[in-house]
C-alpha cells in the first residue's frame, strides 16, 4: 500500500468521524426554543439560516435599519436561489416532468415555513422570550458592555449569552454583566 493510499484512507476516516456528533447528548439536555442574533452581517446570517432550517424562531436585531433592510433581502434571495436549484426537499428522486408544478408548490411552501421562523428587529423589546442571544458586533468593549446592560433589563436571567469577539477576552466581556457563568 503507498502513502498516497494511506493517507486517502486515514483522511476518509478522519471526515467519517467528524461528521459524527459527540455531543447530542448535551443539546438534547438544553431547551432552547428563541435565538436572539444581535449584529448583522454573513456570519449573522450564517447562523439565522441555519438556526431556522431547524426549527428554532430566531430574532435578528441590527439598529441599523438599512443593514436590516439588506439582510433581509439578502436571506430572501438565498432561498429564492434554492428553490430555483430544487435544494430544498426531500423528494429528489420524483420524476421531475411529471410533478413539476406540485414540486414548486412544496418548495414555496416549504420555504415560506423555514422564513417564518425569522423575524427581523432594530429594537430589543422582542428578546424577552429568547433563550440564547449571539451577539455578533465589531470589537468594542465599551459597545459590547451597552448591549450586555440593554439586554439585562429586559431579559430575565434564564440565557446563554454567546459573544463572537477576535481580539478581546471573555473574562474581560463577562465582568461586565450580572451573570457572569453565562457568557
Amino acid at each position: 500500500m503507498t502513502q498516497e493510499s494511506k493517507a486517502l484512507i486515514h483522511l476518509f476516516h478522519a471526515r467519517t468521524e467528524c461528521k459524527k456528533n459527540k455531543y447530542s447528548q448535551v443539546e438534547q439536555d438544553i431547551q432552547c426554543k428563541q435565538i436572539g442574533i444581535i449584529g448583522s452581517g454573513e456570519i449573522s446570517l450564517g447562523i439565522s439560516q441555519v438556526s431556522i432550517e431547524k426549527d428554532y424562531k430566531v430574532i435578528l436585531y441590527e439598529n441599523n435599519l438599512s443593514r436590516l433592510h439588506r439582510d433581509r433581502t439578502k436571506i430572501g434571495q438565498i432561498y429564492d436561489n434554492l428553490i430555483k436549484q430544487k435544494r430544498m426537499t426531500k423528494w429528489r428522486w420524483i420524476e421531475w416532468k411529471i410533478y413539476l408544478f406540485e414540486i414548486n408548490i412544496f418548495y414555496r411552501k416549504q420555504v415560506d415555513s423555514i422564513r417564518s421562523n425569522l423575524t427581523f428587529q432594530s429594537d430589543f423589546n422582542h428578546f424577552q422570550q429568547c433563550d440564547l442571544i449571539i451577539e455578533n458586533t465589531f470589537d468594542d468593549l465599551r459597545f459590547k458592555e451597552h448591549i450586555r446592560q440593554q439586554l439585562e433589563t429586559i431579559l430575565s436571567n434564564q440565557y446563554i449569552f454567546a459573544c463572537q469577539t477576535a481580539c478581546l477576552s471573555l473574562n474581560q466581556l463577562a465582568k461586565s454583566t450580572s451573570y457572569a457563568d453565562r457568557v
